[in-house]
């Protein structure tokens, strides 16, 4: 038993001196040290955590100029070290624009504000506070797959637990910042408990459902900016198509993509698939989709020629990820999504169609020896209704890759074999080109197979595919310009 003034508890720790030159330890006799500490773990804890600092200061004269040759005098003053301001305990209501910006800055040491907030209070089996933020510029790093992290962080009544608690937002939300305040986890969680933590994947579902319905308001309320948004971190969102089976269907509705359609003055130029699908006609029974590497390869591609002429948007897919995308995706609302660039064509009428394979029975001697000649590189010739202009393209079979992903993928050291198989060349039986090749088939074989290698490699560069031989190819179109 002792006496002492005021009530309450002193703890007096006895800190080992740290041996000369040791790095790596945080020496906590240091002012710095400990402020770091309690703002780091203890920064909304609701109690002031208050330490004495000594400061040494020259002495001034009424006017605020230092005194000349006055002696620095040391005093000492209590300073509060936490902010004790956790804004998420706060009703929303009460909140204001300028401190949500406030509280994100200090939160993500972002100086861009915010697009939106996602601020709510569960109760019941699971209690917890959660307030998430949706940023307006990508991080450095958010593809980087070594830093593909939660941004969430977890709080146990206002204690700090982890920065990057991964069971609290799946991996493509890692752009997501904000916090979750459990009531219910013990203080001494640790992360390997949190593993095991049932409480955090009904969290997790909660706070997704949340993210989710949050675009679903800006797409129906906010277009300009979520476009914006879009434009930033459509990519990652994309992921959860493929990742996320319990919400694909969901997140469906809300994702944009390019198209062929020509946007108006003042409309998006991104679209939705319901969009899609309030353009397109009643008897149209696919939603048409083409994977290129860039915008302006897919614009350019000769896969989309009779769809143009028939007034049909397509779907243009850019990044990686749609190709994995398509795998899960399959359909909406009823509609499947299918590849212009792969498998057979379902454009053409029963008439067309006969009337392509009577093409095909009449010049069958000349799809046969162009095939012949690029049997190393294709697997089958025939004609196509797909195009109106260009002579020929390369389609690949229903399940293969797209030729520009097994290219990125065989570049990153990734294995491809059995994702893409060799391709189908198909010619437009309406252009004159093959009237000439049917000429020099009969008078001139050794051109014929130049001219062979020469439309192979015009539809690889069609495509926005190398040739397979670049230094041939120059050679033949060499000799042709000297012609």
């Amino acid at each position: 038993e002792i006496e002492r003034d005021d009530v309450g508890t002193s703890i007096t720790l006895h800190l080992k001196e740290l041996p000369e030159g040791e790095a790596g330890a945080a020496d906590f006799t240091q002012e710095w040290t400990l402020r770091e500490t309690v703002r780091r773990y203890s920064d909304f804890v609701e109690y002031p955590i208050r330490m004495e600092v000594e400061r040494t200061e020259t002495p001034t004269d009424d006017e605020g100029k230092q005194i000349e040759g006055a002696e620095p005098v040391t005093r000492t003053e209590v300073v509060t070290l936490n902010s004790q301001k956790p804004l998420w305990t706060r009703p929303k209501s009460e909140i204001t624009e300028d401190e949500h910006k406030e509280f994100y800055r200090h939160l993500c040491h972002d100086w861009n504000d915010p697009l939106d907030s996602i601020h709510f209070r569960a109760e019941g089996t699971t209690e917890y506070t959660a307030l998430l933020y949706l940023p307006t510029q990508k991080r450095p790093g958010l593809f980087d797959p070594n830093e593909a992290k939660s941004q969430v962080q977890l709080y146990v009544r206002r204690v700090f637990i982890t920065a990057d608690c991964e069971e609290l937002m799946p991996v493509w939300l890692r752009f997501i910042p904000g916090i979750v305040d459990s009531s219910d986890l013990p203080l001494n969680v640790s992360r390997e408990t949190l593993q095991h933590a049932r409480q955090l994947g009904a969290i997790q579902k909660r706070l997704t459902k949340k993210v989710i319905d949050a675009f679903g308001g800006l797409l129906n309320n906010r277009r300009e900016e979520y476009d914006a948004f879009w434009t930033e971190f459509g990519p990652v969102i994309k992921e959860g198509l493929y990742y996320d089976d319990e919400h694909r269907e969901a997140l469906a509705p809300v994702c944009l993509f390019q198209s062929t359609r020509e946007a108006g003055e003042g409309e998006s130029s991104w679209t939705s698939l319901a969009e899609y699908l309030e353009r397109a006609a009643d008897d149209q029974e696919a939603i048409y989709v083409l994977s290129a590497p860039d915008i302006e390869s897919a614009r350019r591609s000769p896969h989309l020629e009779a769809f143009a002429k028939r007034g049909i948007e397509v779907l243009l897919l850019t990044d990686h990820v749609d190709e994995f995308v398509l795998q899960r995706l399959t359909e909406f609302e009823g509609k499947p999504l299918r590849s212009v660039a792969m498998g057979e064509s379902d454009l053409d009428t029963d008439e067309e169609k006969q009337e392509r394979e009577k093409a095909a029975e009449e010049h069958a001697e000349l799809l046969k020896a162009i095939q012949e000649q690029l049997t190393e590189h294709v697997s089958e010739v025939r004609f196509t209704g797909r195009l109106e202009d260009s002579p020929a393209l390369l389609v690949s079979s229903e399940h293969d890759l797209a030729p520009h992903m097994k290219r990125a993928m065989e570049a990153a050291g990734q294995p491809t074999m059995g994702m893409g198989t060799q391709r189908t060349l198909e010619l437009n039986p309406q252009h004159a080109l093959v009237g000439k090749l049917e000429g020099l088939l009969a008078d001139d074989p050794k051109r014929f197979g130049d001219y062979c290698q020469l439309l192979l490699a015009q539809a690889f560069l069609a495509e926005g595919s190398p040739v397979p031989d670049p230094a041939k190819f120059g050679r033949l179109v060499t000799e042709l310009m000297s012609r």
